[in-house]
């Protein structure tokens, strides 16, 4: 075994692209927390690729803005209500 390979253990042996998919499982919040963990943490959670997934399971817009619906009043102001 190289010097490498004993240095790291358990989460940090997978592949990077099997550290990503487990990581997408997570909330962002989630996500950020594991971010200070260590070096190889710290990249894969910064992975543009990783927030693009998260970005559009849990912020997109389209999910965000039926939290807020539209009335038409007797005017022709309209009024914004949350569910």
């Amino acid at each position: 075994m190289t010097a490498d390979v004993m240095e790291r253990s358990g989460f940090q042996m997978l592949p990077d692209g099997v550290a990503l998919h487990i990581l997408s499982s997570l909330r962002p919040r989630q996500v950020a927390a594991c971010g200070p963990v260590c070096k190889s943490f710290a990249e894969l959670c910064r992975a543009p690729c990783l927030w693009q997934a998260l970005w559009e399971r849990d912020l997109a817009p389209k999910k965000l803005l039926p939290a807020v619906r539209c009335e038409p009043t007797t005017t022709s102001r309209r009024r914004f209500r949350l569910p």
